[in-house]
């Protein structure tokens, strides 16, 4: 740690002491870091989020899927952003790959392109 000298004067006189210096200071591993605050969403900033209109939204934050939302006051409702996060990474459909190409598909396309290729030279 690095360390600058400052005065201090206290009445009996100037007297050196060592103080640690922020920019001095190592930098900490992000095990050790503070927690990411969690971003609580409002009706609109959800609406927004997940695209979708008004009406949509009031059917969704019924649905059993959606997380439910913290209670501040009789009126203000919030739903924390990493909660909607996971429930919409569980709840999206995933794409299937392509199935590969049928084998008879396969040799057929080839002899078409040896044939093509056979007239083009």
């Amino acid at each position: 740690m690095h360390a600058e000298t400052q005065f201090d004067r206290n009445g009996s006189g100037q007297s050196l002491k060592a103080v640690a210096t922020p920019a001095a200071m190592p930098p900490q591993s992000p095990s050790h870091s503070a927690p990411k605050p969690r971003r609580l969403l409002n009706f609109a900033e959800l609406q927004a989020k997940l695209n979708v209109s008004e009406r949509t939204l009031r059917y969704l934050v019924h649905e059993s899927w959606m997380p439910r939302p913290l209670e501040l006051g009789p009126r203000a409702l919030r739903w924390v952003e990493a909660e909607i996060d996971e429930a919409l990474d569980a709840r999206a459909p995933r794409r299937a790959e392509p199935a590969p190409e049928p084998a008879s598909l396969l040799r057929s396309r080839i002899e078409r392109m040896k044939r093509g290729a056979g007239c083009a030279a």
